[in-house]
């Protein structure tokens, strides 16, 4: 996977990538942990993962993933590394993990996808412009969900408009060149 973080500003820059040194030590990190070396976060099998049997997928499940994955304890980390707290939109939310991490943590987290599954998600099509009001967030975190949209570019526009002048923007996406990602 990468990670972009990014600031964005309305006076004049735009966008301004932070920390490229940073993707490239949670790349290292999520190498390691899926060979199982150094700074391995992993502390516990995948949920549902018993003598070898993977969980069943059922309606309830929202996501791919039902663990707490490596791109997302790197988000969590570059979030909690600001050691501020405020308003997080997370789209597509997924199963919703990262989001109770962060709330663990005293963020406020607004989880928001094209499910509805999940009565606490706010319904929103990243085809379309999203439901919020300009400035809305503090940080937007918008994990493995680019690669979805139709117009990747108009989906970035959106997050930028929700997002508060100075606030943060995460985007993950899968590296397909990396048999680990």
């Amino acid at each position: 996977f990468f990670v972009v973080l990014v600031e964005w500003s309305r006076r004049s820059e735009g966008l301004t990538c932070f920390g490229s040194d940073a993707r490239l030590r949670g790349m290292i990190e999520s190498e390691d942990t899926n060979r199982g070396g150094a700074g391995s976060s992993r502390t516990q099998p995948p949920v549902g993962a018993r003598s070898g049997q993977a969980k069943s997928a059922s309606r309830s499940d929202f996501s791919h993933v039902g663990n707490f994955t490596d791109y997302m304890e790197t988000v969590y980390r570059l979030i909690e590394a600001e050691k501020r707290r405020g308003k997080i939109l997370d789209i597509p939310a997924g199963n919703g993990l990262l989001a109770a991490r962060l709330r663990e943590g005293g963020q406020m987290v607004v989880c928001a996808d094209i499910n509805r599954e999940r009565p606490d998600y706010v319904l929103a099509d990243m085809n379309e412009p999203l439901p919020f009001a300009a400035g809305e967030f503090d940080a937007v975190v918008c994990m493995e969900g680019l690669e979805h949209a139709l117009d990747p570019a108009a989906l970035i526009g959106e997050l930028c408009r929700v997002a508060r002048p100075g606030g943060r923007i995460i985007l993950t996406v899968p590296n397909i060149q990396n048999v680990f990602s």
